[in-house]
């Protein structure tokens, strides 16, 4: 690794609905609370959880893990830590990739150190439907049907922080504003789980199906 290098990391954020489960029926009684609690040990297996994580930031300039380690947990550097989606410091379970000459290397962040990961992550996931390019994340929410609490969530999360470069006034649509803003599913689409992503591709299709009947 050299200071060039990219790190992308990824973080687990347990649902709303998975919380509410664990204070019904007990952490052991939810697969999923459970997995999330056990990711910060050393004996936990990523990568049949792999779905559940989505990438949040990007971080330059560092020159290995510890620093980047540092970098997301000083927060004194923030040109170097590029903010995608909702990011707490980078803690025990987080997992961080890079490219090293021509091969991605994933990390587990553990109680000491580092764990290297050597199944295969499957880190972008299913590809967005067609109409993601045109939809913003906020319509979704709002407008569409078979939208969950937690995806409704999720979708204005991944906008919190976008901010506005091109006024509404200077566009001709509603699509044009979202585009030129960054808005739209596709362009948010990395602030997204793999889960969540089938989810998003299910609810855009099911409202193609139902516009075409």
């Amino acid at each position: 690794m050299n200071n060039g290098t990219k790190i992308d990391l990824y973080q687990w954020h347990l649902s709303d609905e998975d919380f509410r489960s664990v204070e019904f029926g007990g952490i052991d009684a939810n697969p999923v609370a459970l997995a999330w609690y056990k990711k910060g040990f050393s004996s936990f297996d990523v990568v049949p959880w792999f779905d559940h994580y989505a990438k949040v930031a990007e971080i330059f300039g560092a020159k290995d893990l510890e620093e980047a380690f540092q970098l997301t947990n000083l927060w004194e550097q923030p040109a170097k830590v590029n903010k995608i989606a909702r990011c707490h410091s980078m803690s025990v379970g987080d997992v961080v990739t890079f490219n090293e000459n021509g091969v991605t290397r994933a990390f587990a962040c553990s109680g000491v150190g580092w764990k290297e990961i050597t199944g295969a992550l499957e880190l972008n996931g299913p590809a967005p439907h067609p109409a993601a390019e045109l939809l913003s994340c906020d319509i979704v929410a709002e407008c569409y049907d078979g939208v969950s609490r937690d995806l409704y969530a999720s979708l204005w999360n991944a906008i919190d922080d976008v901010e506005e470069t091109v006024e509404a006034e200077m566009c001709g649509s509603r699509v044009e504003y979202s585009q030129c803003n960054g808005l739209t599913i596709a362009d948010r689409w990395a602030c997204f789980t793999a889960a969540e992503k089938l989810q998003i591709n299910q609810v855009l299709g099911n409202e193609e199906a139902a516009s075409a009947a």
